[in-house]
């Protein structure tokens, strides 16, 4: 039996937990991306996937009758996520504060869709040198709140970005050294070492107007093609089309946002036309939903679910032993055992993500090569597998995958503090971790979880070869010879000297009306303008 308000308690114990020992476990400069582990793991994938099974409250009245819908549009697109932000400073990253603000405030370039980096509020750019980049603004683009945007602000965001005591961003840019005004529409940033991820990390910085550099923001004001006009904090966020945006015209006049961490109620308000569209559709709601003749999409995660071994074990620092484990994970069966709803993964980032390699086979489960691998070397052995109370379903496959080679696994399920404190000590054999590649690129995974000095190397891996291949990719600035750094470095991790094992990768779950439809972004971000009405 799950109960929503026991997980809303148990997130927010999580937040805070994290928020207090971030400084003594984790150097800042994995800030960003032990927010991106964290989160993954245990919050999204906790509330989504090994409790979806068990999630007994869930109800739904399924003879409610359809609210007539207003055909034509002339009220507010009506929108439900189960989350609301605690606030809408733009340099945070965590995904709740950006899914609100990415339509209300723009970058200089932008990821489309597919994640290809596309002009935004930067026409061009280009190189003078490795060090050098140089971008041209576009003209005739004010803020909402009438102002001229030019490069003072891009130059006065990106500042603020770095330097604010809130900022999130911080480590993002921690290359850059110099930001020069060519003149209003020309702008100049140095970085101290090659960056082939300079544009992908300056895709991350909100523009905001230069008064606002030293000023805490509490009501965006952005360039985008929707602003904020009203928050009802707990209920309902209401933004209108920017009359004056530079671009195409927002598809709707207003959106009403509304907030709801009640999965039966989100859904409700779907069936009972309270909603058009329905963000992180509860699994167990889907049939029903078909059943209303609603529309289903399911959008990949990027957010690859693995387990981690730990090279420091008796036992996981054998290849043939971290093999042979490997061939025990069966990940259609663990798929449908967490309920469906996700995607084998070869890798340990996702399909479309930068480095990921074609070339790796999909996973293989094979008992009787495990079997012969292992040989008697782990037969009647001990192992220690540590993961986040609520883990169940995962914990108890494992176990019963290893008890098949005659491993005794001990299975324990820890508080976040617990586990955290274990895996700074590397106190089990095997971990679970995930990981979501925000910008799109593989080595976020290498630099802090394959590399020898990977600040979130939590199973002390350590390989010279994929060490100098991530260091190589890092300042590669042509991106040929960068992909096959990355690829080469992926097969190393996965097949030649594996550092644990791919589980898979869960879906996002989208519901609306028949009446629009929707252009799905892989990032999993929804923008309003994505749900387009039908002709």
């Amino acid at each position: 039996m799950f109960n929503a308000g026991i997980f809303a308690i148990i997130t927010g114990y999580i937040l805070m937990f994290f928020r207090r020992i971030m400084s003594k476990i984790v150097s800042n400069v994995a800030r960003f991306f032990f927010y991106g582990v964290f989160l993954v793991v245990f919050v999204m994938l906790f509330a989504n996937l090994f409790l979806g099974a068990d999630f007994n409250s869930f109800t739904v009245n399924k003879d409610a009758g359809l609210h007539a819908y207003d055909e034509n549009y002339d009220k507010n697109l009506k929108i439900v996520f189960p989350n609301e932000p605690t606030g809408l400073e733009p340099t945070l990253i965590d995904v709740i504060t950006r899914q609100r603000l990415v339509d209300t405030y723009e970058t200089l370039v932008a990821p489309d869709n597919n994640m290809e980096l596309k002009p935004s509020l930067a026409l061009s750019w280009g190189m003078i040198d490795s060090n050098t980049w140089e971008f041209r603004l576009r003209p005739n683009v004010v803020f909402h709140d009438g102002t001229a945007f030019d490069s003072e602000d891009a130059k006065v965001s990106i500042e603020r970005a770095m330097t604010y005591e809130k900022s999130e961003l911080k480590n993002f840019l921690v290359d850059i050294t110099d930001i020069k005004i060519l003149d209003p529409l020309n702008l100049r940033i140095v970085t101290k070492n090659p960056d082939p991820l300079l544009l992908q990390k300056i895709s991350m910085v909100f523009m905001i107007p230069a008064e606002y550099k030293d000023k805490e923001i509490e009501i965006p004001v952005g360039t985008g093609v929707y602003k904020i006009v009203s928050w009802k904090k707990g209920t309902q966020m209401t933004f209108e089309r920017f009359s004056r945006y530079w671009g195409d015209e927002a598809t709707f006049p207003a959106v009403d946002v509304y907030f709801s961490p009640d999965k039966s109620e989100r859904v409700q308000m779907l069936v009972d036309g309270k909603a058009d569209f329905l963000a992180n559709v509860p699994y167990e709601a889907v049939d029903i939903l078909k059943n209303k003749d609603f529309d289903i999409e399911r959008i990949p995660s990027l957010e690859v679910q693995f387990i981690v071994f730990n090279m420091k074990s008796e036992f996981m620092s054998v290849l043939d032993n971290r093999k042979a484990v490997s061939l025990l994970i069966d990940q259609n069966d663990l798929i449908r055992k967490v309920g469906g709803f996700a995607r084998t993964a070869s890798q340990f980032v996702s399909n479309g993500i930068f480095g990921f390699n074609t070339e790796i086979p999909a996973h293989e489960y094979d008992l009787v090569k495990a079997e012969t691998l292992a040989g008697v070397a782990l037969s009647d052995k001990t192992l220690q597998i540590h993961l986040l109370g609520g883990l169940d379903v995962l914990g108890e496959y494992l176990r019963q995958q290893l008890n098949k080679l005659s491993i005794h696994a001990v299975v324990s399920y820890l508080s976040p503090e617990d586990l955290m404190q274990s895996m700074s000590e590397g106190k089990a054999d095997i971990y679970f971790l995930a990981m979501k590649s925000d910008l799109g690129d593989a080595s976020s995974f290498f630099n802090d979880i394959a590399s020898t000095t990977g600040s979130f190397n939590i199973g002390r891996y350590s390989n010279t070869q994929v060490d100098g291949l991530t260091d190589s990719a890092s300042a590669e600035m042509d991106a040929k010879s960068r992909l096959m750094m990355l690829k080469e470095a992926m097969q190393i991790v996965v097949q030649n000297d594996p550092i644990g094992v791919p589980l898979f990768e869960y879906e996002t779950i989208y519901a609306f009306r028949k009446n629009i439809y929707m252009e799905p972004r892989i990032d999993g971000f929804v923008h309003f303008d994505n749900l387009k009405i039908k002709k």
